[in-house]
């Protein structure tokens, strides 16, 4: 689905939340791991909501904005990448430690959710 055709999907905090907070708007984006991406209408920031069965306490924000979430998803796909490449054990650790580096470096609370390093270890 295009965007220019479709437009943005409007949710309410409690489509979002469970309940309505009082926080306005929030925008649907997509999904990733199989949880919607939605960006906070007044704030910016991106949250991964968890998907359904999943049970993930940690904070859902994955970026304070639109912008840092891109940028923090293109070194994200960059370096994944490149792990299947890696000769050996240590040389995939040292492309995980690279990629969370540039996340943190990029977003430090957006970095904080499990989105963004589930994958990295899942298959050692």
């Amino acid at each position: 689905m295009a965007v220019v055709e479709e437009g943005l999907t409007e949710l309410t905090a409690e489509d979002v939340w469970g309940e309505d907070d009082g926080s306005g708007a929030y925008y649907l984006l997509g999904t990733w791991l199989d949880g919607r991406i939605v960006v906070h209408g007044d704030s910016g920031t991106v949250h991964r909501l968890p998907a359904e069965g999943e049970e993930d306490d940690s904070d859902p924000e994955v970026a304070a904005s639109v912008g840092q979430f891109v940028t923090m998803l293109q070194n994200y796909v960059l370096g994944r990448c490149l792990l299947p490449m890696a000769s050996s054990r240590t040389e995939r650790e040292d492309v995980r430690d690279e990629i969370e580096d540039s996340l943190t470096a990029i977003d430090e609370d957006g970095d904080a959710s499990r989105a963004w390093t589930y994958a990295l270890y899942d298959n050692d």
